[in-house]
């Protein structure tokens, strides 16, 4: 079976139509008997959206693995799509992930490209995996001209370096950029919120833990000049920084800034972090930390 990118397959075939309706793996692997038949098979985005639908509707990466192994010459788009699969909260095989990927640098014609990193970064940002997005790291820099870097590789690039509390190669490759995103923005953002609530209890007044606050409010600032619009993970960040400085006029100030749909329910994903930290605001002024919470989930529960 030999994926064929020469002739353009119908988007709109039945068949594709099917295959996302399937709800069961049975139901993928009839959708699956039809594709081998029609020759649809052979096409790298069907043959993909097959690698993902069954990735997502099986209990392990057996059967996405048994298609994926009986393509004699994948493309690196089928690569990073079976890397992407395999690393779902639900699977996080970090091994299957880091082992494909070891296939593509042993590949004669292929290469890493900007889309092969960002999930494998995200992976290496949990203990023992520390190492690998380390060399990873040494990859970007060898396989990707860094004219070519998006900033999904830079963000992923920041949240790796974050998960690993060194917040100083952070801010160095956050500089470097020379024209960041809304995503690397939250990244580094995130970064310095997040390492300043590890050093939490190291001591009653830790100096890091304070700098490292007062450094998410100085950046948020250089952000606001930059014309990007706030969103959900700038809130988090922003709330926790003003909790641990103990700032709740700060925190109320910066409520308005959210996106016009911040009321949307997406931002009930968001409740949860931000809720012990606006408690943390309540026990200097329960009623206005109150206030806050609910002007910016009125759905939600209150502060108890």
């Amino acid at each position: 079976m030999k994926p064929s990118d020469t002739k353009v397959p119908n988007f709109s075939h039945p068949i594709l139509q099917l295959l996302q309706q399937c709800k069961t793996l049975d139901s993928l692997k009839q959708a699956h008997a039809q594709m081998i038949t029609t020759g649809l098979i052979l096409h790298t985005y069907p043959l993909s959206r097959m690698l993902l639908l069954s990735s997502t509707l099986a209990t392990s990466l057996s059967y996405a693995l048994a298609i994926f192994n009986q393509v004699p010459n994948p493309t690196v788009f089928l690569f990073n799509t079976l890397i992407s699969s395999s690393l779902t909260p639900k699977l996080r095989h970090t091994h299957v992930a880091l082992s494909l990927y070891s296939r593509i640098l042993t590949h004669t014609s292929l290469k890493p490209n900007n889309y092969t990193y960002p999930s494998l970064f995200k992976a290496c940002g949990c203990h023992p995996w520390h190492q690998h997005g380390l060399a990873l790291h040494t990859h970007v820099l060898k396989f990707l001209e860094p004219t070519s870097y998006d900033n999904f590789v830079q963000a992923s690039l920041l949240n790796f370096y974050s998960k690993c509390g060194k917040v100083g190669v952070c801010r160095y490759l956050f500089d470097q950029i020379s024209k960041p995103d809304l995503g690397c923005w939250n990244s580094i953002l995130s970064a310095y919120a997040q390492n300043a609530s590890s050093l939490k209890g190291v001591s009653s007044h830790n100096v890091d833990d304070i700098n490292l606050s007062l450094e998410v409010l100085f950046l948020f600032s250089d952000m606001q000049r930059s014309l990007l619009r706030p969103n959900e993970v700038t809130l988090v960040a922003l709330i926790s920084a003003c909790a641990d400085l103990g700032a709740l006029s700060q925190a109320q100030a910066y409520n308005p800034v959210t996106s016009p749909d911040s009321k949307s329910s997406r931002l009930n994903d968001w409740v949860c972090p931000l809720q012990g930290d606006l408690k943390v605001l309540a026990a200097t002024n329960r009623g206005q930390a109150q206030a806050l919470f609910s002007s910016c989930w009125p759905y939600t529960m209150a502060l108890t």
